[in-house]
């Protein structure tokens, strides 16, 4: 028995949206980046976008195709989870427009300045 389309569509778009909303979880607990409702809407959209691609071309292309794109969907995720990696174990931290002062030149006091040798 097979499940009735929209019955699929429906379960996909769940699993979809709600591997975004962890992941916006995640990111506002860990305080990492931000977290917004329109992320996940968007999230969700390209996810389905990309499902769907996968359908067309599964269908088109054949089972050849479809090993292609998996693997090229693979690579790119490694690469993305290693730059991930990369960018959380390097001690380079990179600040907001906002925490470093305005675009006129104003330093925060918050962050310190250098010392000057002999001054």
């Amino acid at each position: 028995m097979r499940a009735r389309p929209a019955v699929v569509v429906a379960v996909v778009t769940l699993v979809v949206a709600t591997a975004s909303a962890a992941l916006e979880v995640a990111q506002f607990v860990l305080g990492v980046g931000r977290s917004d409702v329109t992320d996940v809407l968007s999230d969700t959209a390209g996810g389905l976008l990309g499902l769907a691609a996968l359908a067309v071309v599964r269908a088109a292309g054949g089972a050849r195709a479809t090993t292609l794109v998996r693997r090229a969907c693979s690579a790119a995720t490694v690469v993305a989870v290693l730059a991930a990696g990369l960018y959380a174990l390097s001690p380079v931290r990179l600040l907001h427009v906002h925490d470093v002062g305005s675009a006129a030149g104003a330093v925060d006091e918050r962050i310190p300045l250098p010392a000057v040798p002999g001054g």
